[in-house]
């Protein structure tokens, strides 16, 4: 909302529309490319909260992201079954663009939704990471997460 709401020109999207179009070139998805593809959505991610110029703001992100599992980088965790990562990336990929799109039109209230919306894909990733109880042991950080079967 605050990106769409500050931006001075559409030239500030060159970058989050380079992503868009770096993370659509890895699909299909395959291991290799979801690990390149959670390099591009950090950037994306931060490009977008640097977006916002709001210096509180991407310093309250970019602590709430130190934490384990915060980061868009955490669904790396989470690989999911080849038909699944393909859908869950297909929405990500498009959330991204829609954000961007939204932001040009200086759709704050769009954007924010979309927004959220985004942020469900990782709650889900998660949520996959925490019902597979043996593999979420071995992840850097779990201790620090509480879970059902605690």
């Amino acid at each position: 909302r605050m990106a769409a709401e500050r931006l001075e020109s559409p030239d500030e999207l060159g970058a989050l529309r380079l992503h868009c179009r770096q993370a659509e070139a890895l699909l299909p998805m395959t291991r290799d490319r979801f690990l390149r593809y959670t390099e591009i959505n950090e950037t994306f991610h931060s490009g977008l909260w640097r977006l916002a110029k709001s210096t509180m703001l991407r310093r309250s992100i970019e602590r709430i992201v130190a934490l384990p599992f915060a980061a868009p980088g955490a669904l790396v965790f989470s690989w999911p079954a080849a038909d699944e990562g393909n859908t869950e990336a297909l929405i990500a990929i498009e959330h991204h663009r829609a954000i961007v799109e939204a932001i040009e039109q200086r759709e704050g209230g769009r954007a924010e939704a979309l927004a959220r919306e985004h942020a469900r894909l990782t709650q889900r990733a998660l949520k996959r990471a925490l019902e597979h109880r043996e593999a979420f042991s071995r992840l850097p950080g779990a201790t620090l997460i509480r879970t059902p079967f605690d």
